[in-house]
């Protein structure tokens, strides 16, 4: 991907450069202005969005003029939960952006995989590094694991953001991310000091919704577990088995799967890719 397709939405030169930010304020700022756009643009539970009224409201304005911040901000000053928790929601907000980019542009998408390269290609600059969707989830988030079409890490051995990637994988991101479809889990705001709960709660909430029990040896669950399956589990028993821990008692029928086979049948739903527009 060339440097000069990358559609920046935090990038005007016209802002004046402030002398010092301090990064882990304006990582909470931002943590205010994505739920105050929550709370008035999004259905209760976050899997909607208004994004015509919200792309033109005073909210979204003073939301935009904050990511301009991002670019002065220095990642070092982050710990580990406070740069998972930036990524995570500004993730989420820049997937928000893009869509009303592109509506900006004509419409909005019917769906987000209508725009060519749509998770490369929209970024922000954070600590001066631009940073697309896919270089958020895929690299920082996943521990640099890279796109799971890829056989490559997602930053190369002489990138400078490799330097800031999550030393761990957290497979629970999954259920945090919302990429512009209606399949995807919800959008939450993710606090330093909560993250592990807030995680568990949005794992909880989607696989509750998400997995069934079709007979003793067949569970069906999001695609998500087809394309990051490796995540999870080197196979179906392990998948199962991270899912049932997950759930805890939440869904007994998956114990009984487990105690009925060593080798459980997984299969996966359709995904809706149409855009999470509330029309």
């Amino acid at each position: 991907m060339s440097e000069e397709r990358l559609i920046i939405l935090n990038d005007d030169e016209s802002d004046t450069i402030p002398d010092k930010v301090d990064s882990e304020q304006v990582t909470k700022q931002m943590r205010v202005s994505i739920t105050t756009l929550k709370g008035r643009y999004m259905s209760e539970d976050g899997s909607k969005v208004d994004y015509k009224n919200l792309g033109r409201s005073a909210e979204f304005k003073g939301y935009c003029l904050l990511t301009s911040l991002l670019r002065y901000i220095d990642l070092a000053d982050l710990n580990h939960n406070q740069l998972k928790c930036l990524f995570l929601n500004v993730y989420n907000s820049l997937t928000l952006h893009a869509m009303i980019h592109q509506s900006a542009e004509g419409k909005i998408p019917n769906s987000p995989k209508d725009v060519p390269g749509f998770w490369k290609i929209h970024c922000y600059n954070i600590g001066g590094s631009n940073y697309s969707l896919d270089d958020m989830e895929h690299g920082v988030l996943r521990n640099n694991k890279g796109h799971p079409s890829s056989k490559d890490p997602q930053f190369l051995e002489d990138d400078q953001r490799r330097h800031f990637i999550l030393t761990t994988l957290d497979p629970r991101i999954h259920f945090a991310l919302n990429c512009g479809a209606s399949s995807c889990p919800p959008i939450r705001v993710y606090t330093p000091e909560r993250v592990d709960s807030q995680l568990d709660a949005a794992a909880k909430s989607f696989l509750s919704q998400e997995v069934k029990v079709l007979e003793e040896n067949k569970v069906e669950v999001s695609k998500l577990f087809l394309w990051y399956g490796q995540d999870f589990g080197e196979n179906s028993l392990q998948i199962i088995t991270w899912i049932q821990k997950a759930l805890g008692s939440d869904m007994p029928e998956l114990k009984t799967v487990l105690e009925a086979t060593d080798d459980p049948i997984i299969l996966h739903k359709d995904y809706n890719w149409e855009a999470n527009t509330n029309k």
